[in-house]
C-alpha cells in the first residue's frame, strides 16, 4: 500500500483504507521536506507535490502520495520535490481566517482522493 504524507486531518480518516497515512502536525513546507527525505531513501513520487492550481501560500494543507517500495533514487522525483520546496519557500506566508481552514482541507482532500482513485 502506498504512503500518503499529509498535514490534512481530513485525509487521515478518509484515506486510511487506500494508503498508509503518515500524518504530520506541521506546515506545508514540512510536509514537502518529509517527502524529500523519503524520495532520497528511494520512494518514488506518485502525485505531484504542488498539484492543482493552489499556490503554496493559498493553503496550509498538503497531501502527497509516494510509493511504499524503496528502490534506487529516482532523479526525476528528486528534481520535482526540490523545485517544489524552493517554490513553496519563495512564497510569503499569509494569514487566513479560521473559517477558511476547513475549505482548504476539503480542496486538498479532493485533489488527493481523485489521484488515489486513479
Amino acid at each position: 500500500m502506498d504512503i500518503l504524507v499529509t498535514n490534512n486531518p481530513l485525509a487521515v480518516d478518509r484515506c486510511k483504507d487506500c494508503a498508509q497515512v503518515e500524518y504530520l502536525d506541521a506546515t506545508l513546507v514540512d510536509v514537502l521536506l518529509r517527502v524529500r527525505d523519503m524520495v532520497h531513501l528511494g520512494h518514488d513520487l506518485l502525485t505531484h507535490p504542488l498539484s492543482g492550481s493552489v499556490k503554496p501560500n493559498e493553503t496550509f494543507y498538503k497531501s502527497v502520495l509516494v510509493s511504499d517500495k524503496r528502490g534506487s533514487v529516482d532523479e526525476q522525483s528528486v528534481h520535482i520535490i526540490g523545485q517544489c520546496i524552493l517554490k513553496a519557500q519563495g512564497f510569503p506566508a499569509r494569514e487566513f481566517p479560521e473559517s477558511f481552514l476547513y475549505d482548504m482541507q476539503v480542496v486538498d482532500l479532493s485533489l488527493i482522493t481523485s489521484a488515489i482513485v486513479r
